[in-house]
């Protein structure tokens, strides 16, 4: 695999991905689909990634919603993004592929603790290399001011519900509609364009076949510090505790 820039156009993605043939994946490219974003957390996901990439399609990753989660403080944000890097380094995502974090139905405690709860989030996320991104969601307690000016992420996914804007930038990503049948499969539709700053997320694709070997090596290599950095991550935590 390797990382390049999403491309611009229709987009779908699901939290389940229920073990859809690559025939499904294909029949979505030939619709005019240009790619797909999976739940890191699908245990069908990193199936689902390889037969998505095998049919021609761009594919966008993301950890799915956990309410629990956002109770929990600081130390639940960090153990949340080392779950999710560690998922994305045993799917094999290279480094500097976009994560993106799925914030909705947030508790009703203060945006301050919001933007620190996602800050520390993205913080993890970015110390193993890859880069981090939001989904605006439903019941997302920051205003346009707090998206950008509060949060150390670059990249905004627009949920369908009514969200507030973000300041400066706006979103490069934005869900259109949700629950929609595809091919016979329920999916949402997004759709993937600039950016009021020019910026795209990223995406990974099938490397070309000239140089895919060295690409690969590097991408392994990559993928070993990765874990490297997880292991030591938990290893202070569990300091911490102790």
């Amino acid at each position: 695999m390797k990382v390049v820039q999403a491309k611009p156009g229709p987009w779908l993605d699901f939290a389940y991905s229920g073990g859809r043939p690559q025939s499904w994946y294909e029949r979505v490219r030939q619709a005019g689909y240009v790619g797909v974003g999976l739940d890191l957390f699908d245990p069908e996901g990193e199936a689902a990634l390889q037969r998505a990439l095998a049919s021609g399609l761009q594919v966008q990753v993301y950890q799915g919603w956990w309410g629990p989660a956002w109770s929990g403080g600081v130390r639940a944000a960090q153990q949340r993004a080392r779950e999710a890097a560690r998922i994305g380094v045993e799917w094999g995502l290279p480094k500097g592929m976009r994560i993106w974090l799925d914030s909705e139905s947030w508790p009703f405690i203060p945006a301050t603790d919001v933007m620190a709860w996602i800050n520390a989030w993205t913080e993890e996320i970015e110390a193993v290399g890859y880069k981090a991104g939001l989904y605006v969601g439903y019941r997302t307690p920051l205003t346009a001011d707090e998206l950008y000016y509060g949060l150390k992420l670059d990249r905004y996914w627009r949920s369908a519900s009514q969200v507030p804007d973000v300041a400066v930038r706006g979103y490069c990503m934005v869900q259109e509609q949700v629950n929609v049948k595809v091919e016979g499969a329920w999916v949402d539709i997004d759709r993937v364009q600039p950016d009021q700053k020019g910026d795209l997320p990223e995406a990974v694709v099938l490397p070309d076949t000239a140089g895919s070997l060295t690409e690969q090596a590097a991408v392994e290599q990559e993928l070993a510090e990765a874990a490297r950095l997880i292991a030591e991550a938990e290893a202070r935590l569990k300091g911490a505790a102790s």
